[in-house]
């Protein structure tokens, strides 16, 4: 239980969308979300301004034109993993980072037709990432 505070601006623009956010373990407010073509991730420490510090945001993949679905989940061992639609190919693409602020490179896990509706889920006691994504 908490209380609610006023909402605050990320990142501003006219062509922010597509987002999906999250919570570490350590209360660290995590938002994967698209600016024109490129991915993008913002990040804040825990606790309530000026304590939780100004977001600090990080260009993920500026290789194409991205949308309209991301997805995005939070392992326990604060691990980022994000899919998300190349919409110029049509593919699903994945990236996942190896420890806060460290990110692998860009994956496309389907190449085949269109792609779209993501879901994406952690196992936790194997450590094993799942994606669900309509076909067609």
């Amino acid at each position: 239980a908490g209380t609610w505070r006023a909402s605050e601006t990320v990142f501003s623009g006219s062509q922010v969308s597509n987002r999906d956010l999250g919570l570490d373990t350590q209360g660290g407010v995590h938002v994967a979300f698209q600016v024109g073509t490129s991915l993008n991730h913002a990040y804040r420490s825990p606790g309530t301004p000026p304590a939780g510090g100004q977001w600090a945001i990080d260009t993920l993949d500026n290789s194409g034109a991205f949308g309209p679905y991301i997805a995005m989940d939070i392992d326990g061992q604060d691990r980022l993993h994000i899919a998300y639609r190349d919409d110029g190919n049509d593919d699903l693409r994945y990236i996942g980072s190896t420890t806060q602020g460290t990110w692998n490179p860009p994956v496309v896990l389907d190449a085949q037709g269109q792609v779209a509706n993501y879901g994406i889920g952690m196992d936790h006691a194997i450590g094993q990432v799942h994606v669900s994504y309509f076909d067609w």
